[in-house]
């Protein structure tokens, strides 16, 4: 996450196939057997961890996004990205991502 902080550097699809790792830590969260673990509540410390730095690195909203249907880490970008990064959100998200 901390190259996250200098702004993302790669293109849009990336980003999409990086947020599919939250959707898996998701399940095993969510998995009841796994709740039963002794390790559970500090894996769901560290999660809540990084979940409340990536909010501050993402910070642009997706105006397209649905957030009916959509978990969280969907509904934002990161605040900077590189210049293709920048030109896919425009184009993809309608949204408004600063250059690095």
């Amino acid at each position: 996450m901390a190259e996250r902080e200098e702004g993302y550097g790669d293109i849009l699809a990336e980003y999409d196939f990086d947020l599919a790792v939250r959707g898996d830590i998701q399940q095993a969260l969510d998995d009841p057997a796994l709740r039963k673990a002794p390790c559970y509540e500090d894996f769901l410390g560290a999660v809540h961890a990084a979940d409340r730095r990536f909010r501050t690195l993402a910070a642009v909203a997706i105006p397209t996004a649905d957030t009916t249907r959509l978990p969280w880490w969907r509904h934002r970008l990161p605040a900077r990205g590189g210049q293709i990064f920048v030109d896919d959100a425009r184009a993809m998200c309608g949204a408004v991502v600063e250059p690095v």
